[in-house]
Formats: structure tokens, sequence, C-alpha cells
């Protein structure tokens, strides 16, 4: 009786044996086992997870952090300091010629805002295409090279929308606070309302219209992360600026007699607004 229960164990599992019940687990250890492997050596992570882990935000922080740092620099030297320099002079001409109007005082401001952007756009960025080449050629940097087009219509397009932005600065800042608000909702409300303007007309004006002289400028997906981006670096410029009231709680900004020290407090305040609106939001945005 025994032996039987023994063979007939040994034929089931024999049986058993032979059928295979879990062909793709089979398969599955085919694939996963490389088979250019020498006994000791790892197999290489997939694809995908080294894509993933180059797209990791925590892989490079310092690099990442100086990149935003530098781009936020760029666009203070191109257009935030000279955008913020023009305003204030309009500001001055405004005072000096008696314009004391609300009307003036937004106006003549937004001009100088407007003209200071395509300015200082246009001799930033034609100075860049004519001494990156050479940086990157001697020093193996990776600086963009703009192109002609590309100077002209990006200058057009910001300065259009820093107009409209620099604009309703003025306005803002005197609504707010006969509303009794303290300083710090009047910087925070005025960088809300003015960052908001600034992306509104560029998306919606600005770009699409100047893009049909220059398809250079087209909207696009990339173009609209970076409106976005830039949108929120100038809130902050607005925001900054507002350290040149006379209700600011920083006396060495606040507006004096002297135009010329006013224009450099305007570009150093908006120009620090700026800064650090674009890299506080940086990581946000990129890694989202």
């Amino acid at each position: 009786m025994l032996a039987s229960v023994v063979k007939s164990t040994a034929r089931s599992s024999r049986t058993l044996s032979g059928i295979n019940r879990f062909p793709e687990a089979a398969s599955l250890v085919k694939k996963r086992q490389p088979s250019n492997l020498s006994i000791g050596q790892r197999a290489p992570l997939s694809t995908s997870q080294s894509k993933q882990s180059d797209k990791s935000p925590f892989r490079k922080p310092n690099q990442d952090f100086t990149t935003a740092l530098m781009k936020a620099t760029e666009i203070v030297a191109a257009r935030g300091g000279p955008g913020a320099f023009g305003w204030q002079v309009g500001a001055e001409a405004a005072t000096h010629l008696g314009l004391a109007d609300p009307l003036y005082m937004s106006l003549l401001p937004a001009i100088g805002d407007g003209v200071g952007v395509v300015t200082g756009s246009i001799l930033f960025y034609s100075a860049k295409q004519n001494i990156a080449p050479e940086l990157n050629e001697r020093f193996e940097t990776r600086f963009s090279i703009p192109t002609k087009n590309e100077i002209i219509g990006n200058a057009t397009m910001y300065g259009i929308a820093a107009t409209a932005s620099g604009a309703v600065w003025q306005p803002a800042v005197d609504t707010l606070q006969s509303l009794s608000y303290t300083f710090s909702g009047t910087s925070l409300v005025t960088g809300l309302i003015c960052g908001f303007t600034f992306n509104k007309v560029l998306t919606n004006i600005s770009r699409p219209l100047v893009s049909k002289l220059y398809p250079e400028v087209a909207p696009s997906k990339e173009s609209k992360d970076a409106d976005k981006h830039v949108s929120i670096a100038i809130g902050g410029g607005a925001a900054g600026f507002v350290l040149t009231d006379p209700s600011a709680p920083i006396p060495h900004l606040i507006a004096t007699d002297d135009p010329l020290t006013n224009c450099i407090k305007a570009a150093t305040s908006f120009g620090g607004g700026l800064m650090l609106g674009y890299t506080a939001s940086s990581p946000i945005l990129k890694y989202k």
C-alpha cells in the first residue's frame, strides 16, 4: 500500500513538473536576464529609470539655482532694469512739466517703461549676439545666440507688455493706499496686478501680434511656460518697486529730489524684486 502511494506521488510530481502553468513568468525571467553579463556584474537600469533619474529636481540643485539666477540676471540687465529706469524718467518728466494729473502720471511712466524695455533689450542682445560666439569658442560655454529677428521681435513684444503693466502700477498703488492697505499689502497686491496685466497682454496681444511680422516669436507650449515665468518675475519687480514709495520701511530706496538718483533706485528696487520672483518660482514651474 505504501509503495503504491509513493509511486502515485512520484507520477503526480512528474506530471506536474512537466506542465508550464505560468508561461508569462518564464518569459519575463528571460527578458530580465541580459545575455551579455558576466558573473558578478550588475544589470544596468532601464531607460525609463535613467530618464527619471536625470529629470529629478534633486539631482543638481546648485546647478539649477545657478541657472535660474543667471537667467534672472539677464532679464534684469536686458529688460527689467532699463524698463524701471525708463518708468522713472517718465515720472520725473511728468513732475517737472507740472502734469500732476493721474492720467499723465500713469501714461508718461508707462511710455518710459516700454521704451526702456525695447532699448535695453535691443542693446543687450545685440551685444550678446556679437560676444557669445567668441565666448563659446574660447571658454566652451553654451550661450544661446539670438538672431536679428528674435532680438527685434522679443524687444517689441515685451515692450508692449511692459507698457501695459507700467501703466497700472501707479493707479494700483494709489488705490490700495486710499483703501488703507499696509505697505506689505500694497506691495503684494500691486505685484499681482502688474504681473497679471503683463501676462495677459503678452500672451493675448503682443506675442500674437508681433509674431505676424516675426514668426520666430510665435506662440508655443515653450513660450507659454516662459511667459508665465517672466510674468511672475515682473510681478515680483512691481512689488519691489513699491519700496521707492514714501510709505516704504527702507528709507534708502525712497525717492528724493535728484532725478538720476531716483532712476537708479527705481532700477535697483525693481531689479531686486524681479530676481527674487524669478528664482523663487523656478523650482515650482520647472519641476511641477
